[in-house]
C-alpha cells in the first residue's frame, strides 16, 4: 500500500493521482433543445414569448403613439415620458428588493403583473389625457419591473438545477425574437390600422400569456426547487 503499489485494491498516493486523473474528465454535454425541456418549462417558454411579444409591441408603439396622438408634446417632453417610464419601474426594483417575498407564490405574481400590465396597455392606448396616460404608463412600468424578477425566479424553479442556465439564457433568446420583429408589426399596425393598434394588441397578447400561467399552474403545481429555496434562505 506504498507509493508505488499497483492492482486493483491499492490505496496508495500513486493509486489515488490514477483515479483522479480517470475520474477528472467529465462526460458528454447534454444538448438542450426545446424537445429535451421539462413539460414545465416549455409551458413557460410559451408565456415568455407572448409576454415578450406584448412587451415590445407597446413599447415600439409608445413612440408611434406619443407622435400620432400628443403632438403638443415637444422632443423634450417625450424625453421626459420614456424617462418617467424607466424611473416608475427603478423604483418599482428598489422597493421589490426590500420586501420579503420568500412566502410568495411566483406563479400568482407572475399572473398578477401580467394583467396589470394589460389593463395597463389598454390604459395607455385609450387615455383621453395626459394624466390617465401617465398613470396607465406608470402601471406598466411597474408591472413589468415585478413580472421581470419572478418570471425568472418561475423559470429557475421549473428547470432544476442540472440545466438552471441553459434554460435562462434560452429565455433571454426568446425575449430577443420579439426585440427583432416587434418594430416591423408595431409600425404595420399603425400604419394599417390606427396609433393605438400597437397598444392594445399588446395588451390581447398579455390577456393570453395570463390565461397560459393560469393553465400552467393547474397543470404544474409549484415545487421547491434547490436553487429557489436557498436563494431564499438567503434573505430570510
Amino acid at each position: 500500500e506504498g507509493e508505488g503499489c499497483e492492482g486493483e485494491g491499492c490505496e496508495g498516493e500513486g493509486c489515488e493521482g490514477d483515479a483522479a486523473k480517470s475520474g477528472s474528465r467529465p462526460g458528454p454535454r447534454r444538448q438542450l433543445t426545446f424537445a429535451s425541456l421539462r413539460p414545465e418549462v416549455r409551458s413557460l417558454m410559451l408565456v415568455r414569448l407572448l409576454i415578450g411579444a406584448g412587451v415590445m409591441l407597446s413599447r415600439n408603439g409608445l413612440f408611434f403613439l406619443l407622435e400620432a396622438v400628443h403632438p403638443q408634446l415637444g422632443v423634450s417632453s417625450k424625453g421626459k415620458v420614456i424617462s418617467f417610464f424607466s424611473a416608475v419601474g427603478l423604483v418599482s426594483q428598489v422597493l421589490l428588493s426590500q420586501a420579503d417575498t420568500s412566502r410568495w407564490s411566483e406563479m400568482r405574481v407572475v399572473c398578477l403583473s401580467v394583467l396589470v400590465i394589460a389593463v395597463g396597455q389598454a390604459a395607455v392606448a385609450a387615455a383621453a389625457n395626459m394624466h390617465v396616460f401617465l398613470a396607465a404608463l406608470a402601471m406598466v412600468s411597474a408591472g413589468s419591473a415585478v413580472l421581470k424578477v419572478f418570471m425568472t425566479t418561475a423559470l429557475s424553479a421549473a428547470a432544476g438545477e442540472e440545466s438552471y442556465g441553459e434554460v435562462l439564457g434560452l429565455a433571454g433568446s426568446v425575449f430577443s425574437v420579439s426585440r427583432a420583429y416587434a418594430p416591423l408589426v408595431s409600425g404595420a399596425l399603425v400604419d394599417q390600422v390606427a396609433p393605438q393598434a400597437p397598444g392594445l394588441v399588446a395588451s390581447v397578447f398579455m390577456l393570453v400569456a395570463a390565461g397560459l400561467v393560469v393553465s400552467h399552474q393547474h397543470a404544474h403545481p409549484e415545487r421547491i426547487d434547490p436553487i429557489v429555496s436557498n436563494n431564499k434562505k438567503k434573505t430570510e
